[in-house]
């Protein structure tokens, strides 16, 4: 096959590259896996390196701190980088960051180890949806961009799980062993799998400029904020919010399992949906999950074993609205910006994950936990009242076609 061939095959895909899309799926699942391992590995973290157990937490509060603070400026910073060489390079600092932690014997190269991964964290996060959406036809890259963020919601229904039962036997070390050998394996087939994807040839202050004059991306993540602080609210303290109704720490964990099991199959169920009707699927979607969240709340007080079913649809409508937010947000910028609009999309996740921790901790030390679940309603309806009258409706222009980068230049 010619060079020209294979160009013009990748510039106009006909079908969905599930071989490609499930590769930086495995890619995602392995940054959300690392990011929350430390949760289920707290107490052997804290023994090994002699510290609190609230200062082994820290682990994940800085990592999505950096997330947060660094995954703009390095979108911009790194948008003119080829994007299979940027995913390998990312994968590769993941790789060295988890090394470094299996085998650091203080509390300091812990953390700047962890720092390292938030950093490759924001840089994936930032790049990969507008990668699969070059790799996939125009009228399926909603279903193309669910297809990878199933990697998301399967990190953290089975990888942190997983991690910490091995990590229980083998102790954690291994476990981040075995996660920078794995982001080495993914970083190698990455370089011979993925197709080249050419960088945004733009200044950083244009793209900048651009990007906080665009109504639509600013109006996605103000409603990304509020409705990740809502939901984050509940879930940083979903533990203790279920062991106070009466469930053992076996049956919290069933819980927990059943509501990420759930986000996995809610990211597959709406990926067709938000390619033909994203408006309408984000709709469905954020009042399902606001109106569980009310249910948890008017239930906080009863049997814990009515609020399971709650939980589990909150998963599930949680993870869709993950794929709808991000889909919506390639489908407002334009199409050179999508790293930079995704890198804000991004940080407005982080950023409500820790203002979540903070509103419910307030509440949570109270013990009031039906205001919580109520705090954390309201605000996810708030999200959606922003998202309902502030992103202005318009139609995609179906020629449209090329992502972070120059029309068709998508080659082998």
């Amino acid at each position: 096959m010619s060079a020209a061939t294979a160009t013009a095959q990748h510039r106009h895909p006909s079908k969905l590259p599930l071989r490609q899309l499930l590769l930086l799926s495995s890619a995602t699942f392995l940054g959300v896996s690392t990011e929350n391992l430390p949760i289920g590995l707290l107490p052997q973290i804290a023994t090994r390196l002699s510290i609190s157990t609230s200062e082994a937490g820290h682990l994940v509060t800085a990592y999505s701190s950096i997330v947060m603070l660094s995954a703009l400026p390095l979108a911009l910073w790194t948008q003119r980088i080829a994007r299979r060489r940027l995913l390998v390079t990312s994968l590769l600092v993941y790789a060295t960051s988890c090394w470094i932690t299996a085998v650091a014997t203080d509390y300091l190269s812990t953390i700047a180890a962890r720092l390292a991964g938030g950093l490759a964290h924001a840089v994936l996060l930032s790049m990969i949806a507008g990668l699969a959406a070059a790799l996939a036809p125009a009228h399926a890259r909603g279903r193309a961009t669910a297809i990878v963020f199933a990697g998301n919601a399967s990190g953290l229904a089975l990888g942190v799980p997983a991690g910490a039962a091995i990590g229980a036997v083998t102790g954690d070390r291994w476990v981040f062993a075995g996660l920078g050998a794995a982001a080495l394996l993914i970083a190698a087939a990455c370089a011979r799998t993925i197709p080249i994807v050419p960088g945004v040839h733009d200044s950083s202050t244009g793209t900048l400029k651009h990007l906080l004059s665009n109504r639509g991306v600013l109006t996605l993540t103000s409603s990304t904020l509020l409705v990740m602080t809502g939901s984050f609210t509940l879930y940083t303290y979903i533990t203790p919010f279920l062991s106070q109704g009466g469930l053992g720490a076996g049956a919290v964990s069933a819980v927990l399992l059943l509501n990420g099991s759930a986000g996995i199959v809610g990211t597959i169920l709406i990926g067709r949906s938000v390619d033909t009707k994203p408006a309408l699927s984000s709709a469905t979607v954020i009042v399902t999950m606001a109106l569980t969240l009310l249910l948890i709340a008017l239930l906080a007080n009863g049997p814990t074993v009515l609020v399971v079913p709650a939980v589990t649809i909150w998963g599930a409508s949680y993870a869709a609205l993950t794929v709808c937010l991000q889909t919506m947000v390639l489908r407002r910028a334009p199409e050179c910006h999508h790293t930079a609009a995704s890198a804000l999309y991004v940080s407005a996740f982080n950023a409500g994950i820790s203002a979540g921790a903070l509103s419910g901790g307030l509440l949570a030390d109270s013990g009031s936990w039906r205001s919580l679940a109520l705090l954390a309603a309201s605000l996810v309806a708030v999200g959606g009242v922003v998202l309902s009258h502030g992103v202005p409706h318009r139609r995609r222009n179906k020629h449209a076609m090329a992502i972070d980068g120059n029309p068709g230049h998508v080659t082998k």
